[in-house]
């Protein structure tokens, strides 16, 4: 697979409220509805798995499912309890339907489900969506043979991290410009931190010359010079009656994930500079590229798939986090900025990352995430 590295600055961000996607009566508390039935399948109230009812299937062939619509692009958990009374011809399965109902893939408790440690008789997935889902459906179905199934606490764990009123609070072609090239920086993210009671400060990439804007992290607030901070050389230090945000060091979570309860304190600044970047540039990979710079210049369609784990799918961004200013992952930065360097808004991108895939997740689901798209270009980075 092609790789192309692209270096820019993220934010991370705690979750905020969000749109839920849920199965409806996955305790079949309220009976069967609104669930799809085929074949041999009853409500059992005698013993059940859970509550006061269960489904059971059998002892015939029979299938019981329910598609809920859910969008594409989110990382979602489907979950059940299921036992098999002297049967092992049942499946449960989530297929991935596309907007004309067309199957695009499915997982399944064969091959890809497994079962919980502590309890054999419940299932727990995580998983990503496929990028052309517009309907997951939940299936559990059981064969001819002998037996029943029993199933209860169906259910359907998802955020929707993609929901249309998410859209960015800023300039994107602004946020995309190299930091290493020129002498403006936008929006650098930028922790108030304080150490053993001294003043919250937060060190720039460049010492300014000028000061364009400190604002909040949600780009609704703006902070004066000499009331909520000063300038120390390439320093911000927060005043005494700073309205900035400040994190305590001692706040701070240990290991190396203590980033994740800063998200969104942040505060962003726009300045200018002098400085010259000393550090290594990032490469133009276009001349390892050349079908898809073919593409580009001829505004030919192009499909772009991004792999990977969950800095490609975006984990802690603001979008994604449903906080301002809801800037999205990576992927789309660079294909929202190919669009306006090669004018050309037909480049589609899918990006089948999943926050927690490793290695083995990415050769097992490659076929189904990445080659059933038929991408002119992939980046992948596990």
């Amino acid at each position: 697979m092609p790789r192309v590295v692209f270096l820019l600055m993220l934010v991370c961000a705690p979750l905020f409220a969000q749109q839920r996607f849920e199965v409806v009566n996955g305790g079949f508390e309220d009976g069967l509805r609104p669930w799809t039935l085929a074949g041999d399948v009853h409500l059992e109230t005698n013993s059940p798995l859970a509550g006061n009812a269960s489904a059971i299937i059998g002892p015939g062939a029979g299938m019981l499912a329910q598609r809920i619509a859910t969008g594409s692009g989110n990382d979602f958990t489907v979950s059940a309890t299921i036992q098999s009374e002297r049967t092992n011809g049942w499946l449960f399965a989530v297929r991935f339907l596309d907007k004309n109902g067309r199957e695009v893939m499915r997982v399944d408790s064969l091959r890809d489900m497994k079962r919980d440690k502590d309890e054999p008789r419940r299932f727990s997935h995580f998983m990503k969506a496929h990028p052309l889902t517009k309907w997951i459906e939940i299936v559990v179905s059981k064969d001819a043979s002998a037996g029943s199934l029993l199933v209860d606490e169906v259910g359907l764990d998802l955020q929707d991290e993609n929901a249309a009123n998410l859209q960015p609070k800023c300039d994107l072609d602004e946020a995309m410009q190299p930091f290493w090239l020129g002498k403006n920086v936008y929006m650098e993210a930028v922790l108030m931190l304080s150490h053993d009671d001294k003043p919250a400060a937060g060190r720039l990439m460049f010492r300014p010359s000028r000061i364009i804007s400190v604002q909040d992290y949600g780009l609704v607030s703006n902070y004066a010079e000499g009331m909520d901070y000063r300038l120390d050389g390439q320093t911000l230090v927060c005043t005494a009656p700073s309205r900035i945000t400040r994190i305590r060091a001692e706040e701070l979570l240990e290991g190396e994930l203590n980033w994740n309860v800063i998200g969104g304190k942040q505060m962003m600044v726009t300045y200018e500079h002098d400085d010259v970047w000393q550090h290594p540039h990032p490469m133009f990979a276009g001349a390892t590229l050349p079908n898809t710079i073919r593409k580009l210049k001829a505004r030919a369609p192009l499909c772009v798939v991004a792999y990977g784990d969950s800095i490609t799918h975006g984990l802690g961004e603001s979008r994604l986090s449903h906080i301002p200013p809801f800037l999205p992952p990576w992927p789309e930065l660079v294909a929202s900025r190919l669009k306006s360097i090669y004018r050309d808004n037909s480049i589609q991108l899918y990006n089948s990352a999943q926050s927690g895939a490793d290695s083995k997740w990415g050769r097992e689901y490659a076929g189904r995430m990445v080659a059933s798209l038929h991408p002119d270009l992939v980046h992948c980075n596990i």
